[in-house]
């Protein structure tokens, strides 16, 4: 009955650790995972003094 009890809790474990990471790796909300961006040092990308200008209403100072 022990080695019985072991199995299931082991696979209940297992089975309640890969859901979430599964879940995780779902569609990312729109956003295009084929697409990397990189921002080199005296660049400023299109869009930026908006995201600046949101970052400072709603960011932490």
């Amino acid at each position: 009955m022990n080695k019985i009890f072991r199995r299931l809790m082991t696979s209940a474990l297992a089975i309640s650790l890969a859901v979430p990471v599964l879940s995780g790796c779902a569609l990312s909300g729109g956003v295009d995972s084929d697409t990397i961006k990189v921002m080199l040092s005296g660049q400023k990308p299109t869009g930026w003094d908006q995201v600046m200008a949101e970052y400072e209403k709603t960011g932490e100072k």
